[in-house]
């Protein structure tokens, strides 16, 4: 598959274009190749930097696609850094550390029984930067690469999630209510006074969240569930004080694999 010339790609299409680049990398091969069509891929990124640079605006574009990267160390964390750094020095990739809970039947180390399963407890990394939509396959294939030789592969149950790999602003004017997947974005305004580390677990163990983030230092949460299960969300988020009109919801698009894991943490048994 090819980035397009310009525009935004559907979702679908997006979505998929992801999930092939991480699927390629995951073989061990690039995408684009290292010739003539790299350098074109490279020549029309640095293109689209300058001219988002010439706007003046401190954000990126509002079409650009943001894409995320969850891994489970520091050092995993560095090598995604600076695969994007060799994409092109002029991306701003952003890291945070935080605390992850996940859907997990293998309960060991720091995990709490829960509905039959576990909830695994972690620290987690992000790294998201934000990219013309025409060279979101190129960074994404980068990413896939380093993500593939940094953190170990999922078994396909719910055991250890796949590598994650995540794409928003993937726009194709789809209502909310008919995304598949959703990350929901809970400012520290809207959460209660009090138990924010058990919201964070509880509604992972609900099976209404297949992954939670906490964000210590801002104070916020960060939710990764399907569209099927955004109306039972709202009622116990709204159940353990959560203003849920704050909460800041995002379709997305991504690894079809980290999807389908996504899927049957919070709608019943992976196939």
């Amino acid at each position: 598959a090819a980035a397009g010339s310009g525009g935004v790609l559907a979702a679908a299409s997006a979505a998929a274009a992801v999930g092939a680049a991480l699927g390629a990398a995951g073989r061990r091969s690039r995408w684009p190749p290292r010739g003539r069509g790299r350098a074109v891929c490279l020549g029309s990124l640095e293109n689209a930097l300058e001219e988002a640079k010439a706007t003046g605006e401190s954000g990126p574009p509002p079409d650009w696609v943001r894409l995320v990267a969850g891994v489970g160390s520091e050092e995993a964390a560095a090598a995604v850094m600076r695969e994007v750094g060799n994409v092109s020095q002029g991306l701003q990739p952003i890291c945070l550390a935080l605390r992850s809970w996940h859907r997990s039947r293998a309960g060991s180390g720091a995990a709490a029984a829960g509905g039959g399963e576990a909830v695994a407890v972690s620290r987690a990394w992000t790294v998201s930067v934000s990219v013309p939509p025409r060279a979101m396959v190129l960074v994404s294939s980068m990413i896939g690469e380093a993500l593939y030789e940094v953190e170990p592969e999922g078994d396909g149950s719910l055991g250890a999630p796949p590598p994650m790999l995540l794409a928003e602003n993937l726009e194709d004017g789809q209502a909310l209510e008919d995304a598949t997947y959703l990350c929901g974005a809970v400012p520290k305004e809207a959460l209660p006074a009090a138990g924010v580390e058990d919201l964070a677990r509880g509604c992972v163990e609900a099976g209404l969240v297949a992954r939670s983030y906490f964000d210590d230092v801002a104070g916020t949460i960060t939710l990764q569930t399907t569209g099927a299960c955004r109306v039972r969300l709202q009622g116990w988020l709204q159940d353990q004080g959560v203003d849920f009109a704050a909460v800041a919801w995002t379709p997305v698009g991504g690894s079809g694999e980290y999807l389908q894991w996504l899927a049957a943490a919070v709608d019943g048994d992976a196939a």
